[in-house]
This record gives structure tokens, sequence and C-alpha cells, in this order.
């Protein structure tokens, strides 16, 4: 059997998260979280909402159509 010296174990889960270090990557997690969610909101989803509409035929009086019925490579502007 190997042995351990006292003190210098590896941290459980829930004992990490009490360590210096996990204090700090939580402090370091709740620090981002604003500026995550408002890149994801306002820069990442457009973008991917832009992206699946653009490949929809969308009329005023007509539900959307993914993908759109009749779709030509030739025509579709692409």
């Amino acid at each position: 059997m190997a042995a351990t010296t006292p003190g210098l174990s590896t941290p459980t889960a829930r004992g990490f998260w009490k360590s210096l270090r996990g204090r700090k990557a939580l402090s370091f997690y709740l620090f981002i979280a604003p500026w995550t969610l408002g890149f994801l909101a306002f820069i990442l989803g457009p973008i991917v909402a832009s992206l699946a509409l653009r490949f929809t035929r969308y009329d005023i009086i007509l539900p959307s159509s993914f993908p759109p019925s009749g779709w030509d490579w030739k025509t579709s502007g692409i």
C-alpha cells in the first residue's frame, strides 16, 4: 500500500470549493457569468437566429417553411 501524507490528500468534490483554489475558481466563474450571459444573448443568439432565418422562406401572410419549397442553388443568392 502507498503511504499518504496527512493533509496532502486530494480534496473531494465538496471539499474543493472550500479550499482557496476552489474559492478563487468560484469567484472567477461568478465574475465572468454576466459577460458570458450577455454574449450568448446579444451576440451569439442573433447570429444563430439570422443563420436559421436565412434558410427559410418567409411571407407576411403565409407561415415560414424550412427548407424552402422549390429551393434552387442558382436562384437562392448564395
